[in-house]
């Protein structure tokens, strides 16, 4: 069997469902479709989200999320279709989420909220599918994926989930089956979600589980470049990379596969394929063995935007050592801040990481109750991996830099935008 894993821009549209209907019917295998929601869905739910939770009206974001759906499957269905009741009832449960009072926890709101997305997502594809002769069951992540309580970076319960997922797929009855990438749920059923990206981790877990043959991601690209083509011109395809390689670049923040992906792919012998879904007949980029070099080894850039630079230092006279360390990362690990680099002297920690608007202020607030602290804001983290001289100075040229820092193979320059 082979596990296929449509991203949101692969099911964005009335066009792009059309799409992955074809290239599914392409598939004389048992198969397991892991979808993410459509187009830029996450990304209004998210706005959507952060309306309710302020108190601020939220009923023209919700319009725009209720719309664009209904738009899609105005083009899709028939009008006497159930999806258009089956959609309907969805938004229903969203809307009464939204009229109910916020709680302070805004992690388990955001989870509870924003996996909507796939729930839509799947919905749509499911009844598209079956309409046209494809039958599938449409099956909760919900009910399949277990994890702790960690919400919006959730730990995958693998035993529970495994046990779930094969009691639920066994290709006797249908030879398609759907989940939703990114969501699951924790002991108490309450909606969790494994980060940002984590469809592809999904996909990974559940080709693991049912022994997958292979994971296919569908991507609006040929494979994967050596840089984003919306930002570098001339990229380079690479024809094949390690697991490693490829967890390198999602842990540096290139939009190559979620960073987990690969372990359960590597314990299993499992091949993953990032392919395009505008151009299926292309071969793609091969992700394997875990020690194989790129092909063709070249130098790959990733940009990481809206960086925060904090520079700390203790109220008192204070060396940054591991006493130090433990006070700092147990506030970063309170507010889950992930470092995207650090850097540190006798006196000063310096660490750069995303910008999150929502705790910002209160993890400021934190840190200033210990120690010193300044920071820049708008920034954006270059990295280069197998980096030449010649690489780091055209990309660097005429930018102002606020830290810098080099190792065998990587090069990152934090520089205001």
């Amino acid at each position: 069997m082979q596990v296929y894993k449509f991203g949101g821009a692969s099911v964005k549209s009335a066009d792009a469902v059309r799409n992955a209907l074809n290239i599914i019917s392409l598939c004389d295998d048992n198969l397991v479709l892991i979808v993410s929601a459509m187009g830029k869905t996450t990304n209004a739910l998210e706005e959507l989200l952060g309306k309710y939770y302020s108190g601020k009206e939220f009923k023209n974001a919700f319009k725009t999320v209720f719309e664009y759906h209904f738009e899609i499957i105005n083009l899709l269905f028939d009008p006497k279709s159930s999806v258009f009741e089956t959609v309907n009832l969805i938004f229903n449960k969203l809307k009464e989420k939204l009229e109910s009072p916020v709680s302070e926890n805004y992690d388990k709101e955001y989870d509870e909220i924003v996996s909507v997305g796939e729930i839509l997502s799947t919905t749509i594809v499911s009844y598209y599918l079956n309409e046209n002769n494809i039958t599938n069951k449409l099956l909760d992540a919900r009910e399949i994926v277990e994890t702790d309580s960690n919400f919006r970076a959730a730990k995958v319960d693998f035993e529970k989930t495994a046990i779930n997922l094969k009691t639920t797929v066994n290709f006797n009855e249908y030879k398609v089956y759907i989940i939703q990438g990114f969501i699951a749920s924790d002991e108490n059923n309450s909606p969790t979600t494994l980060g940002r990206e984590g469809s592809d981790y999904t996909a990974a877990i559940v080709a693991n589980i049912l022994s997958a043959s292979e994971l296919t991601l569908w991507k609006d690209v040929d494979g994967i470049y050596n840089a984003d083509p919306k930002l570098i011109d001339n990229v380079i395809k690479l024809n094949e990379i390690s697991f490693r390689e490829a967890t390198e670049l999602a842990y540096f923040g290139a939009k190559v596969i979620h960073s987990k992906t690969a372990k359960p792919l590597m314990n299993k012998g499992i091949k993953l394929t990032v392919r395009s879904f505008l151009n299926y007949d292309s071969a793609g980029t091969t992700v394997g063995d875990f020690e194989a070099k790129i092909s063709p080894l070249v130098p790959i850039f990733i940009f990481k935007n809206n960086q925060v630079l904090l520079t700390i230092s203790a109220k008192e006279f204070e060396f940054i050592d591991e006493r130090i360390f433990e006070r700092i990362f147990s506030i970063l690990n309170k507010f889950k801040i992930k470092i995207n680099l650090m850097q540190n002297s006798a006196l000063n920690l310096s660490i750069c990481f995303d910008y999150n608007p929502n705790d910002f202020n209160k993890f400021l607030s934190a840190v200033g109750e210990e120690f010193n602290y300044k920071y820049n804001q708008d920034l954006t983290l270059i990295t280069i991996r197998h980096y030449t001289e010649e690489t780091i100075q055209k990309l660097t040229k005429g930018k102002q830099i606020k830290l810098e820092q080099k190792s065998r193979i990587n090069a990152f320059y934090l520089v205001e935008n």
